[in-house]
């Protein structure tokens, strides 16, 4: 396939990954020198952009507060994750993104790795 075309039987994925090539060239990011963790990190911003986006159109601030909590959900790639004795660790992590509350209208962004527990 082509790249950048259109591919009607995977939609979503194909637009996504046109608009995150042209967001890594609106940030001047150097396409033949991005790494997986660079990539993930721009999907979550473009991501985060048109979440904000959709809320601007959908959500009236004089009605309501919301709240927007966004990251990465990342795997674990272990080659075997069936091992009887417990030895290999099955772990999932998330990697934080943007965390904000709007109420009353004003913006309060949330620092969530300094929340107590």
């Amino acid at each position: 396939k082509q790249p950048g075309v259109h591919d009607p039987l995977e939609p979503e994925f194909s637009i996504l990954k046109q608009r995150l090539a042209r967001r890594a060239a609106h940030e001047k990011m150097d396409a033949n020198n991005i790494d997986l963790a660079q990539v993930t990190k721009l999907a979550e911003r473009t991501i985060t952009t048109d979440l904000e986006y959709l809320i601007s159109k959908a959500v009236d601030v004089d009605k309501a507060d919301y709240a927007v909590v966004t990251g990465i959900q990342i795997h674990n790639w272990a080659a075997d994750l069936s091992d009887e004795h417990g030895t290999t660790p099955s772990l999932e992590f998330i990697s934080l993104g943007t965390a904000y509350v709007v109420v009353d209208g004003k913006k309060s962004h949330i620092d969530l790795l300094n929340v107590p527990a």
